[in-house]
């Protein structure tokens, strides 16, 4: 809601309530959630880290302050202002991760009806995340190369961490970015007979999805476009190939998509 008028200007009813006009902001509100999108987007496959903030160790506790970050899925934003984990139930002796869930987070607001006199209180949302643990003994949990969990459901991993001793708690380092770019898509359009053209910027394995009419041919260059041979799928391709995507027999529309 946006108030375009001052308080004291809006109309009021004969027992002295001020009446407020509301216009929905969907367009808005739609261009708004786009922007955000797209933003989640580029720091998930960027890593997933807005913030690194700060850890502190204490003898059974972690604290972090000012951290930001997006899940392992990329669908939230989730967000540690300042908050102290117990790590008392991690045995001696075992590796654990340290967590952001999408636990949200409220705050109380108490306010008074000017009309009513009452006193409401409304729980409003103030960051989304929560510090959770996993635990190399927790059931289920997949173990890195090193012996430590592997966040496999929604959440941004922070730390990874090793409770030598009941009064010690040895920090590894933040958990390197995750590679989170692993699914894309390169849509193809054709309306007459031709080629078209996907330059690979790094390594990638891709299959081709087709729609409508024509027959596809698929070659692939190792020389720069020198030179081209068939490629059958899965199109392995290192940085700097070229595939090409040649439609024949086209009878209205053909469409290829190459996906990783």
């Amino acid at each position: 809601m946006i108030l375009t008028k001052k308080m004291n200007t809006l109309t009021t009813t004969p027992s002295g309530q001020r009446i407020l006009q509301l216009h929905h902001l969907d367009d808005n509100n739609s261009m708004l959630e786009m922007f955000f999108s797209v933003l989640i987007k580029g720091v998930y496959l960027s890593g997933g880290v807005i913030l690194p903030g700060v850890i502190t160790a204490g003898t059974t506790t972690l604290r972090v302050q000012s951290y930001a970050g997006v899940t392992m899925d990329g669908e939230s934003v989730v967000r540690i202002i300042d908050e102290t984990k117990s790590v008392t139930g991690v045995p001696v002796g075992e590796k654990a991760l340290l967590l952001c869930d999408t636990t949200p987070v409220t705050v109380n607001r108490t306010y008074v009806d000017p009309v009513s006199a009452t006193t409401i209180t409304d729980a409003m949302l103030q960051s989304v995340g929560t510090l959770q643990i996993l635990k190399a003994s927790d059931p289920g949990v997949t173990l890195d190369s090193d012996g430590y969990p592997v966040l496999s459901g929604p959440g941004a991993p922070i730390l990874k961490f090793y409770r030598d001793t009941a009064s010690h708690i040895t920090l590894e380092g933040s958990v390197p970015s995750p590679v989170l770019n692993q699914s894309y898509s390169f849509p193809y359009e054709w309306q007459a007979d031709g080629n078209r053209y996907f330059l690979a910027d790094r390594t990638y394995t891709l299959t081709a999805l087709e729609g409508g009419t024509g027959t596809l041919t698929v070659e692939k260059s190792t020389d720069g476009g020198g030179s081209f041979s068939a490629a059958t799928a899965p199109y392995v391709l290192a940085a700097g190939d070229i595939l090409r995507l040649s439609v024949s027999g086209l009878a209205g529309f053909k469409t290829v998509t190459l996906k990783q």
